[in-house]
């Protein structure tokens, strides 16, 4: 197995990412890959993951949705909203 983990500002991976990540799997011959962003994938590089060697895409989105369902170096905590009676005039 090989992981790649990129941080981008505001730019996507894109597929020539994606390709060159496909190089490295095949240099150390890995049978499967993961490839973790903070930012997305374009389209393109969705569809480079799709071919031939499975790869697992973890974008922004599902770093957020694992971090809070394994409340990794989280502390959960509850809000309450005040209902209308508070702010009337």
């Amino acid at each position: 197995m090989v992981i790649q983990c990129k941080r981008f500002n505001s730019n996507p991976v894109s597929e020539p990412d994606i390709n060159q990540f496909l190089g490295a799997m095949n240099k150390y011959q890995a049978d499967y890959g993961v490839f973790i962003t903070n930012s997305r994938f374009t389209n393109k590089a969705r569809e480079a993951a799709r071919e031939g060697t499975p790869i697992t895409l973890i974008d922004g989105n599902d770093l957020i949705r694992l971090v809070i369902k394994y409340e990794l170096y989280i502390t959960p905590v509850t809000t309450y909203v005040l209902d209308g009676f508070y702010t009337e005039d």
